[in-house]
């Protein structure tokens, strides 16, 4: 599984790099999140994490391909799954900010030293504190990273060690045609 898992992000990473047709239509990004969330679901109960939807109200839509957004959301939240912790409550909240519509997913887990958070979208980096505990490859943030800049966007993380994790994305609202 975890081969098949290391292939998969490699081809989709390379995919990425080469000339990957996304295929852009109007998206509603609360559709996408509610989507990931529920699928998530049980991956969250079986780790102990409550994990909550707290988009409020309808995003306006974005010009997107849906297949690589929902990728994006999805590895957002399973990296917040696998290092928040037991017990931890991950929420994934979504903000009208006018020109772009912000996606964050925000734990309360232990957070990511100062000194990491500027390799954390690198491929192939993990955390100094987790490459041992927490399986995975190294390539999840890197791969978002490539997809929301092809979609004029862009992706960050905001963490105090000890007080959680916030990874947001930000998408440029669609234009009227």
């Amino acid at each position: 599984n975890r081969l098949t898992h290391l292939i998969s992000n490699l081809l989709d990473l390379s995919r990425l790099n080469g000339k990957v047709e996304m295929e852009f239509q109007n998206a509603d990004l609360t559709e996408l999140v509610r989507n990931s969330v529920s699928s998530m679901q049980l991956k969250a109960r079986e780790k102990k994490v409550s994990l909550s939807n707290a988009l409020e109200h309808e995003l306006p839509p974005v010009q997107a391909d849906t297949r690589w957004i929902g990728q994006v959301i999805d590895n957002l939240l399973i990296n917040a799954i696998k290092y928040a912790g037991s017990g931890a409550k991950i929420s994934v909240s979504g903000t009208d900010k006018g020109e772009a519509v912000v996606i964050c997913v925000e734990d309360n887990g232990p957070g990511i030293p100062t000194e990491e958070q500027k390799m954390v979208f690198d491929k192939f980096y993990r955390g100094r504190a987790s490459v041992n505990q927490v399986p995975g490859t190294g390539l999840g943030l890197a791969i978002s990273k490539s997809v929301v800049e092809k979609h004029g966007g862009k992706i960050w993380v905001e963490s105090k060690p000890g007080h959680g994790a916030k990874f947001c994305f930000a998408l440029p609202v669609a234009k009227d045609k």
